[in-house]
């Protein structure tokens, strides 16, 4: 039994094959290339508004619902005057809906 002892009484180690550390590294790989599409995949279902013009239209229906069932405020005069300035002001092109709904919270 003494063949199978290396000179400094330990016994030797058993190697792995060649392949199982390509394998790791490939697992690794793939492990990180998964969590990477996971997040890509999360960040572009979002469904909150990004800019300040989605912000204006998402907040001003907010704000519609909001006061849609009071008696107090008449909702449908904000949506008549903001149609009608979309519509047919003179340089409607030119407008600004957030300085418009800041102006008419204002």
């Amino acid at each position: 039994m003494d063949q199978f002892k290396t000179s400094d009484n330990t016994t030797p180690e058993i190697k792995k094959p060649w392949w199982s550390k390509i394998a790791k590294v490939y697992g690794y790989i793939l492990l990180l290339a998964v969590a990477f599409a996971l997040g890509v995949a999360v960040a572009t279902y979002n469904s909150v508004p990004q800019t300040s013009l989605e912000i204006v239209q998402h907040t001003s229906s907010e704000l519609i619902d909001l006061f849609d069932n009071s008696e107090e405020v008449d909702t449908e005069l904000f949506r008549e005057v903001w149609d009608v300035l979309h519509e047919e002001y003179l340089d409607k092109n030119n407008i600004n809906d957030k300085d418009l709904f800041y102006g008419a919270i204002a």
